[in-house]
């Protein structure tokens, strides 16, 4: 049990750096940390009992059956974790009926049994309450941002030359793994910005603000949804998708939600690489290697996001400075953004000529990116000469989304394939 005297130092190492900060947040991490621990030493136990039962029963060089073995192993201290968050119990001894008479039977039944109790943690009840509020569950997903950044996956993959019928069901794979690590790293971010929601005018409603969702319930479904999400990637795609998209998830969760979000101004522009991950890993699921077209898609959005953020942060500059977020505008003024939000847009059309150069986009697109590409300019120098910011600010807010949709279908239509 080396693994797991090496997951409890870790652990009392943790709470013994929260022990000396101050603050709700800090002592609520450090009840979660003790639970979180618990449950894993408990799951890693379970997990070396099932492992036996797998290779006599489920046939592990089956490439499904090793798939739903890993996610058992990845999932079990996630759903341990949640389950009694739901009061999921169950009385029935029926729900093991498909398991009379075998070891795997004789197995669930032993290790979903709470000692002294006839209660098993695993199913539902007729007494569970099943929670009907889907739409809370798909706020805390942020759908907005998970569907534009499946599309733009959906884009890469396209612009790579992949719409073959031979590809399709690596296309549906690739969006419902993208799907599900976006989802689930939105949930986490809800999760971490509990303590500043409440501050701001737009964010104040939301689920986890108003306690319409718990807090732990949102924390562990995100992270079963990431993981899920990984594996399907690694299974039906390819190793270089599914490293791209836990790469994306981490610095969206690690380094910009728990970090920069709260200390720099920089949060912004480093938060951008995560979002311009999407269309490289479709790009990749469609070719199997990274090449230059994929990289220029992906430095394409990257510049892209910096100054549609920096437009949005102009129009609730007052929310963000209440929130004590250190967002530009708020930090540095309207002047100092301009003049980032320029310097952004002029590199983004530039960038865009590259496509055409690497040979991956045709003369047309060549065409499409210097027009869109120039409004945008013109837009950013015409900050610079406005009576109203307010305005300004929300046109070039909403022009970015019209030119990012016009990439996308130029990218689509005028696309040679991956070079």
């Amino acid at each position: 049990m080396g693994y797991l005297l090496r997951i409890k130092l870790v652990i009392i190492q943790l709470l013994d750096k929260l022990k000396n900060g101050k603050g709700e947040k800090r002592r609520f991490l450090s009840r979660e940390i003790k639970k979180i621990g618990s449950f894993v030493e408990e799951s890693v136990r379970l997990i070396a009992k099932a492992y036996p039962y797998f290779c006599n029963e489920w046939q592990p060089n089956n490439r499904v059956a090793t798939f739903f073995w890993w996610e058992f192993v990845f999932f079990t201290p996630f759903i341990t974790y949640l389950l009694p968050t739901f009061g999921i119990v169950i009385q029935d001894e029926t729900v093991f009926a498909n398991w009379n008479g075998s070891e795997g039977g004789a197995f669930m039944n032993e290790v979903f049994t709470r000692e002294g109790s006839n209660e098993k943690w695993i199913g539902l009840s007729s007494k569970t309450s099943i929670d009907k509020r889907w739409l809370d569950w798909l706020e805390v997903s942020k759908p907005r941002i998970m569907l534009s950044n499946v599309l733009a996956c959906a884009v890469g993959f396209w612009a790579a030359g992949g719409s073959t019928v031979q590809q399709f069901p690596v296309f549906v794979a690739t969006m419902i793994g993208m799907l599900m690590v976006i989802s689930g790293s939105c949930m986490i971010n809800n999760w971490i910005d509990q303590d500043i929601d409440p501050l701001m005018k737009r964010t104040q409603s939301r689920a986890l603000v108003t306690g319409r969702l718990h807090p732990r319930k949102v924390m562990a479904i995100g992270t079963l949804l990431i993981m899920l999400g990984i594996g399907t990637l690694i299974l039906f795609v390819n190793g270089w998708s599914a490293g791209l998209g836990a790469l994306g998830s981490f610095l969206y969760i690690v380094i910009y939600s728990l970090w920069l979000k709260r200390v720099s101004t920089w949060n912004t522009v480093v938060g951008g690489f995560s979002g311009a991950l999407p269309p490289l890993i479709g790009w990749i699921a469609a070719t199997g290697t990274p090449d230059m077209g994929g990289w220029v898609i992906f430095l394409i959005l990257f510049l892209w996001q910096p100054a549609h953020f920096f437009a949005l942060a102009m129009v609730h500059v007052e929310d963000y400075a209440q929130a004590k977020i250190p967002m530009l505008p708020a930090m540095r003024g309207s002047t100092e953004t301009k003049i980032q939000i320029l310097f952004f847009v002029a590199f983004l059309l530039l960038a865009s000529l590259l496509l055409n150069i690497v040979g991956a986009m045709n003369g047309i697109y060549v065409g499409i990116s210097l027009f869109l590409g120039s409004v945008y300019l013109l837009l950013a120098i015409a900050g610079f000469f406005t009576r109203s910011e307010e305005k300004w600010s929300r046109l070039l807010f909403r022009y970015s989304l019209i030119y990012l949709v016009g990439m996308f279908i130029a990218f689509i239509t005028c696309t040679q394939g991956a070079s």
